[in-house]
């Protein structure tokens, strides 16, 4: 999303990066009014009868929302959506009223996602990414089976595990992103989410500089495959021996 707004070209229309103050100032406007907003409102909307995810807000074309047009359409005429009425009572409730994409069952996750938060401190570390993050039914299943596992260890403490410090600069230094790569103790095998336990980290949020939480593990990820745009720099601190920890508790949110 942020990426949008940094390629938008000067307009008195839109937030772009060439107000006074620069990406910087931009950054900020869209995390206090767009971006932290929406993401604290998730585990609410996540949890409104009826909510279909679905990224084809992202998808390239009208593929995407043709998709999305013909599930909606399919839905409504299967009769697996929620009456304007439950709709309705469920958002006067606060979003109660089961799992989103109608007919879920009573044992659906209501989180949007599930963290290791670090007390006292705005850092944490995603254990499962949110559900909307999926980019495929498989993904998405997968995301709501591990969700599902988890949710009962809420309030339970674990120890973050800080490996080492990365810090990414774009050329010019237009954009930066720093975060801790990390490891989580104290959590059952079993109960780690694979794909995001291999991408574990804390952000930096005051090192970052036209990029969003949400580009960190991208940009972890490709690190790991060696296919980062040669335009960034990386440098790498490694952590003292032993590494430090940190008590952490999970979370849902």
């Amino acid at each position: 999303m942020w990426a949008r707004v940094g390629a938008r070209a000067a307009t008195d229309h839109a937030l772009t990066q060439h107000i006074e103050g620069g990406a910087a100032k931009a950054y900020e406007i869209f995390n206090a009014v767009f971006f932290e907003p929406s993401r604290k409102a998730l585990s609410s909307v996540h949890r409104l009868p009826g909510v279909l995810v679905s990224d084809a807000f992202w998808a390239e074309g009208a593929e995407g929302p043709k998709e999305l047009a013909e599930e909606l359409v399919r839905r409504a005429t299967a009769g697996d959506a929620p009456t304007l009425a439950e709709f309705a009572a469920a958002v006067a409730g606060g979003g109660g009223g089961g799992g989103g994409g109608g007919g879920a069952s009573a044992a659906a996750p209501t989180a949007s996602y599930m963290m290791a938060e670090l007390p006292g401190t705005q850092m944490h570390v995603t254990l499962v990414p949110p559900r909307g993050s999926a980019t495929s039914a498989a993904e998405a299943a997968a995301l709501f089976a591990a969700m599902r596992a988890l949710q009962p260890l809420a309030g339970s403490p674990v120890r973050v595990v800080l490996l080492r410090y990365v810090l990414g600069t774009w050329r010019g230094e237009t954009r930066k992103i720093g975060f801790w790569e990390a490891g989580i103790r104290g959590l059952p095998d079993s109960l780690h989410y694979t794909p995001q336990a291999a991408l574990y980290h804390v952000t930096d949020s005051a090192a970052l500089i036209g990029c969003a939480p949400r580009d960190v593990s991208d940009f972890l990820a490709r690190i790991r495959a060696g296919s980062l745009d040669p335009e960034w720099q990386v440098q790498i601190f490694e952590a003292s021996a032993p590494p430090p920890e940190m008590a952490a508790v999970v979370r849902e949110v």
